[in-house]
């Protein structure tokens, strides 16, 4: 299989519930998923529902690496 990879920036304009169930079986399937936003709190309020926190934390609880920056 050859690897590939997703890069989004500005991410939570395109991220849906269901990336979720993608980035649980991204790694195996050899796909490097990079999601660029300014606020953890852009994606709760994109992904919405009934609770939008845990989804979100869900989601990045499936990314191995995680850089955060703060530049204020």
């Amino acid at each position: 299989m050859r690897p590939c990879f997703i890069w989004g920036d500005e991410a939570q304009y395109w991220i849906t519930p269901e990336a979720v169930k993608f980035q649980t079986v991204a790694r195996s399937k050899r796909i490097a998923t990079v999601y660029l936003t300014q606020t953890i709190s852009n994606y709760m309020a994109m992904i919405g529902g009934a609770t939008p926190r845990e989804s979100t934390m869900a989601l990045l609880a499936n990314f191995v690496t995680k850089i955060a920056h703060r530049n204020d």
